[in-house]
């Protein structure tokens, strides 16, 4: 069994799915793991357009795997209900960021069952926690969206800082011609923490997980660390020196 995993990571090695090595691997790590059920559901699209080569190779491969590939509009954005801002500037702020060039409108699922399809939906109405879906910990969760409401109030604060609108109104302008801010980003820190700490996850830990072995996250990078090293355990050493030199490298420019 193993031996057919590795055929096909090899096939997906030649296909970039992001312009960050680390990320591409991520995503071919959460691919192989629906394919292997030890997640219930992968999607791409969230940050950046799906790859026609990709969306080639699940076309090719989704019958054989017995896959289901289904594409849909966007999950809601649930951070603009945590922003401390008024509700014009935070619509106007998110439809800047979802209207730039490397942000897809569509959001790639694969997943292996229609019960799992019926959750995506569900997900795509906002009935469901996309982290449910994805089987992402509620506390990393529950961090990264407080982090996109702290960047949009960083966003607005900087604008009058450096700008100094006039009114709400001259700050929906400067947001929607995309007014470039000088700021930190929120959660920078613990990204880096992640990558270093948890090389297989693909998504950002919180603080807690990040303090303990035995977190959510933790038990899901080993979960994640231990399959890649049954497929290919060169394939897991690449991905653990790639993260720590990722990680030292921005530690370094900090």
């Amino acid at each position: 069994m193993p031996n057919a995993f590795h055929g096909l990571l090899r096939e997906l090695e030649s296909i970039p799915t992001a312009d960050v090595p680390l990320i591409s691997w991520h995503h071919k790590v959460c691919f192989l793991a629906v394919v292997m059920e030890e997640k219930p559901v992968f999607a791409l699209g969230f940050d950046e357009p799906v790859p026609p080569r990709f969306i080639q190779f699940l076309d090719q491969q989704a019958p054989l795997l017995r896959l289901i590939l289904k594409e849909t509009p966007r999950t809601p954005r649930h951070f603009l209900n945590r922003a401390d801002v008024s509700e014009a500037v935070a619509k106007a702020i998110a439809d800047r960021w979802e209207r730039a060039e490397n942000v897809s409108q569509k959001i790639l699922w694969v997943l292996k069952s229609r019960k799992e399809e019926e959750r995506v939906d569900k997900a795509v109405r906002g009935e469901l926690p996309v982290h449910e879906l994805l089987d992402y910990p509620e506390c990393c969760s529950k961090a990264y969206w407080d982090d996109r409401a702290r960047a949009v109030e960083t966003y607005e604060r900087m604008l009058y800082e450096q700008f100094a609108p006039a009114d709400e109104n001259a700050v929906i302008e400067m947001i929607e011609s995309n007014f470039q801010v000088e700021a930190d980003l929120p959660g920078a820190e613990r990204v880096i923490k992640t990558i270093s700490s948890f090389p297989f996850l693909s998504f950002i830990s919180c603080e807690s997980c990040l303090a303990s072995d035995e977190s959510p996250a933790a038990l899901r990078n080993t979960r994640l660390r231990k399959m890649m090293a049954v497929i290919d355990p060169i394939s897991a050493r690449k991905i653990t020196l790639m993260a720590r030199t990722m990680a030292n490298f921005a530690e370094g420019k900090r």
